[in-house]
Formats: structure tokens, sequence, C-alpha cells
């Protein structure tokens, strides 16, 4: 309603707007290819040698988030007007994932970024049903993120 509100029955103006949340979504893949433990490689920490910053762009989350960006699977949701839902679910659900990564690095919980992520849960579960599906992602990624901190399957 707000792109018809906005754009009135102008199609560039729908298709913007998909682009855009397009763009949006390949951004968050992006952060959040960078905050998996599998793109952080030992001895990344260490400033590249000289010439080598160029080589620097051209990381594994930066090629995930580009080939997500260009493949040819998007091309519908994308460039068809009424492919928003899966647009705006996907946009909502990644950054109400970031932000719950992002909420719970360090010793404490950040309260303001945790709301932020139930909010944008919310928006994503209105855009589209699989958002019900964010819940499981959060409990497997804690899951696996305490697997990873102790070496053992199970730590509690």
């Amino acid at each position: 309603m707000l792109n018809h509100h906005i754009f009135g029955l102008k199609p560039w103006g729908f298709n913007l707007v998909n682009v855009l949340f397009h763009a949006g979504v390949s951004v968050l893949v992006f952060f959040l290819a960078a905050r998996l433990p599998a793109a952080s490689s030992p001895g990344t920490s260490e400033p590249s040698p000289a010439g080598g910053r160029a080589l620097e762009l051209f990381t594994v989350p930066f090629i995930a988030a580009l080939f997500f960006a260009v493949h040819p699977i998007h091309t519908e949701a994308v460039a068809w007007v009424a492919g928003l839902p899966d647009l705006s679910f996907s946009f909502f659900f990644l950054l109400s994932f970031l932000l719950y990564v992002r909420s719970t690095e360090g010793k404490k919980l950040h309260k303001g970024r945790y709301a932020l992520s139930v909010a944008f849960f919310f928006l994503s579960s209105l855009s589209k049903e699989p958002a019900l599906t964010l819940p499981i992602v959060l409990i497997l990624y804690d899951f696996v993120g305490q697997r990873d901190k102790s070496g053992h399957p199970f730590h509690f």
C-alpha cells in the first residue's frame, strides 16, 4: 500500500523498491557472512603485505554476497512486481538475525539491538510465513557457537 501511495500505478516505482530490497539483502548477506566463524580464518588479523590491499576486497564474505546479488535465481523476485513479499521477508529476516548476532556479542546482552531484532522478526513474519523459522535458526546458531567455543558438542 505504501508503494502505491508513493508511486501510484507507475511500474518503475515498484521495480525500484524491489531492486533496493534486493540490494539490501545482498549487503546483509555480506555482513552475516563476515560474522560467521568460518569466514574468519587464522592469520587474517595480521596486516597484509604492501600491494595486497586490493586483494582484501575479494574476501569470502564479499564473494558470497556478490554471487548472491547476481545469481539468476533471484531474477523473478526482483523483476516481478509481486515479488515484494519474498524480498521484504528476506530483508527483515536477515536483519533480525544480524541484530541478534550483534546483540549477543560480548559478555552481556545488548538490549537495544535485541529489541530491534524482535521488531524486525515481527515485520518479517508479516511479510511471509517462513519467517517463523527464525527462532529455530537462532537456536542452531547458539548451539553451534557454544560448540565452537568449547570444542565439545554439548556445552552447558
